[in-house]
């Protein structure tokens, strides 16, 4: 069984980012527009505190076996995708491009695992080492 942890750096990032510039544009509003400053440090504040909130829950990973692959994290086992007779996958983009699934090639209408947070590359790696396709 191989197990892929998910990799939260770009979140850090983006929550950063939006921390800093919310921060920023408190700051600079405070003497001239109290009430849009006040509005600015509100939003970096919850910025913050969902930032917070979602590193202290533990990580998402990727458990590939050659029965199933799950999608979850320790207090929560989430969604799996049981092995076919083919066990033919694929990545499939999302309603609107709201980012990319890892689907049954055979059953498309059957519920996926969101790839957000996870290197597609290393996952059809895994899967293949288990005796998955992927294509």
């Amino acid at each position: 069984m191989t197990k892929i942890v998910e990799k939260r750096r770009d979140v850090d990032v983006i929550a950063g980012f939006l921390g800093v510039v919310f921060a920023l544009a408190a700051f600079r509003g405070a003497t001239g527009a109290p009430i849009l400053s006040a509005a600015f440090a509100i939003g970096a504040l919850v910025t913050l505190i969902a930032w917070v909130s979602w590193r202290r829950k533990p990580a998402l990973f990727l458990s590939i076996s050659p029965e199933e692959i799950v999608y979850g994290r320790i207090d929560w086992r989430g969604t799996g995708i049981p092995r076919t007779a083919s066990g033919r996958l694929r990545f499939q983009q999302g309603f609107r491009d709201s980012g990319w699934f890892l689907v049954l090639a055979d059953e498309p209408d059957a519920p996926g695992i969101s790839m957000i947070g996870f290197d597609m590359d290393e996952v059809a790696r895994a899967c293949v080492q288990h005796g998955w396709t992927v294509g």
